[in-house]
């Protein structure tokens, strides 16, 4: 049975010159005709690429000679009716079903490697840094805890003591190492956060707000257990990984952490913790405040004067919004969480 004919060019393989042929298929036989051109080539010897968007289908034909077919719809029809079959991959990109669905699992993927697989994976690496690696980030992100936003504290001697004693009471009580406390003045007002390399800073701007409350030193103690809950549980190592996960990497794999510590103070300081860090650091302030006999009332209140801060700033509607949004769990489930555990 013969088939054809279809339109291609033709390249013998000693020249560039081309050649306006037809193809015509005859049994397993090619014949390639044009002027002063008759080829019978056998369709075993005939290497067919795939095909690539609308660019001219190619043959390969024995000693270098080339076919150029850009008319697809014969071609097509010749090489089928030839016992050729396309791979799965060329057949998929010629179905549009197909490539909607895959960009659709594309974008799924990603999705859930960015929910589950990218803090599994940061997780583990964070679990595998070196101590030295994790002071050095604390160090590096020091540097940015500096003029403008921040300036030397104003508290005195006294009151730093009296917050530390507090403090290292309670984690002795615990069996946990005391870290190392830095005090700041914040311009954007009452903070305190944990940096990798057991060291919390401290703003005199949230001390201030624990004294307003009805029993500061338990106010500042759960806190300051909240922070210690963060170190505990490695939060800064393991929310900086996850925020360059990609940089450290590759530093990982070359050896080179000079490039990821570049970056530690504005990544470090502009986190925001996931909401499950937050309950957890939550949890361990409780579990603090009563190891020592210590109300979380106090801690409960100082709670609520951050939000009092907050309130006014917005309407409810928006202020619900921008709970939802928050990288911490709302007010009212933080309060319920501290007084679950500190029952």
């Amino acid at each position: 049975m013969t088939t054809g004919p279809a339109r291609a060019g033709y390249y013998d393989g000693r020249s560039s010159r081309r050649h306006e042929v037809t193809l015509e298929l005859s049994g397993t036989t090619l014949r390639v005709k044009g002027h002063g051109i008759d080829l019978a080539v056998p369709l075993a010897e005939v290497t067919l690429e795939e095909r690539v968007a609308n660019a001219p289908r190619l043959m390969h034909l024995p000693r270098g000679a080339l076919i150029e077919a850009a008319e697809f719809a014969g071609i097509d029809e010749l090489i089928a009716r030839g016992g050729h079959r396309d791979s799965l991959v060329v057949r998929l990109q010629g179905s549009w079903r197909a490539v909607v669905g895959s960009m659709v699992a594309v974008v799924c993927v990603g999705v859930a490697f960015y929910l589950w697989g990218l803090p599994w994976a940061a997780d583990r690496i964070a679990d595998a840094i070196p101590p030295a690696w994790t002071e050095a980030l604390g160090k590096e992100a020091m540097r940015g805890v500096s003029p403008p936003l921040f300036r030397p504290t104003g508290l005195s001697a006294a009151q730093r003591s009296q917050i530390e004693q507090d403090l290292a009471a309670a984690l002795r009580a615990v069996g946990a190492p005391m870290p190392k406390i830095e005090y700041r003045r914040f311009a954007a007002g009452p903070n305190a956060f944990a940096l990798p390399g057991n060291t919390l800073v401290m703003t005199d701007e949230m001390v201030v707000l624990a004294q307003s409350t009805r029993d500061p030193a338990a106010a500042m103690l759960g806190v300051l257990g909240h922070e210690y809950g963060h170190l505990k549980h490695r939060h800064p190592t393991r929310q900086f990984v996850r925020g360059s996960v990609l940089s450290f990497l590759i530093a990982w794999w070359i050896g080179d952490v000079s490039s990821v510590l570049a970056t530690a103070a504005p990544v470090l300081l502009a986190t925001r913790y996931s909401r499950d860090f937050e309950r957890e650091a939550d949890r361990e302030a409780a579990a603090l405040l009563k190891s020592v006999g210590r109300p979380v009332e106090p801690l409960v209140e100082l709670f609520g004067k951050l939000e009092g801060e907050r309130a006014g700033k917005g309407s409810d509607k928006a202020r619900r919004l921008a709970d939802y949004f928050s990288s911490h769990p709302g007010t009212a489930e933080r309060i319920r969480i501290l007084r679950e555990e500190g029952r």
